[in-house]
C-alpha cells in the first residue's frame, strides 16, 4: 500500500509538473493563403537586372515564446532576406529600388536616409509589412533588403 501510495504521489507530481512547464500548443493560421510571406518574397522583383550575386532566404512565421514563459507564446514575424552586389552606383541603385518598390505598392518610411531606407505596405487585415534596403558599408556594392511581416493571429507577445 506504501508503495502504490508514493507511486500515485511520485506520478501527480510529475504530472504537475509537466502541466507548469507544457508549451502551449500552436493555433491558429500566421499566414493564410501564405499572401503575406508571398507579399515580401516579391522584393526580389525590385531588384535591378545587372545584380552580380544574390541569395535570398525566407523564413515563415515560428510559433515561439520570450524566454519560453509560457504566457508569451505566439506566432513570430515571417521575414525575408535578400543579399545581392552590383556595380550600379548607390544613388542610381536607390534610385531603382525604390521605383521597384513603389510598383509594388511599397511606401518610404522613417527613418530614410543615406546607409538605410524604410519602407512599409499595408497587407490583407490592416497589418503593415516592412523592409529596409541598406549597403554593409564596405563600399564593394554590397546591399540587402529585409522584409518583414507580423503574423495574421496569435502574435508573440510581452517581449
Amino acid at each position: 500500500m506504501a508503495h502504490r501510495l508514493a507511486a500515485v504521489s511520485l506520478g501527480l507530481c510529475a504530472l504537475a509538473a509537466s502541466a507548469c512547464t507544457a508549451h502551449p500548443s500552436p493555433h491558429g493560421d500566421p499566414d493564410p493563403g501564405q499572401t503575406r510571406l508571398h507579399a515580401l518574397t516579391a522584393i526580389s522583383q525590385a531588384l535591378p537586372t545587372n545584380v552580380i550575386t544574390r541569395s535570398e532566404h525566407a523564413t515563415p512565421s515560428q510559433w515561439d515564446a520570450c524566454d519560453a514563459i509560457s504566457s508569451t507564446y505566439g506566432w513570430g514575424d515571417m521575414f525575408v532576406d535578400v543579399d545581392f552586389t552590383t556595380r550600379t552606383p548607390a544613388a542610381a541603385l536607390k534610385t531603382e529600388l525604390t521605383g521597384g518598390l513603389a510598383r509594388m505598392g511599397w511606401k518610404p518610411a522613417p527613418p530614410f536616409g543615406l546607409a538605410s531606407q524604410n519602407w512599409s505596405r499595408s497587407l490583407p487585415g490592416g497589418a503593415t509589412a516592412t523592409v529596409v534596403v541598406g549597403t554593409n558599408q564596405t563600399g564593394r556594392g554590397q546591399w540587402y533588403l529585409h522584409a518583414s511581416a507580423p503574423p495574421a493571429t496569435h502574435p508573440v507577445r510581452g517581449c
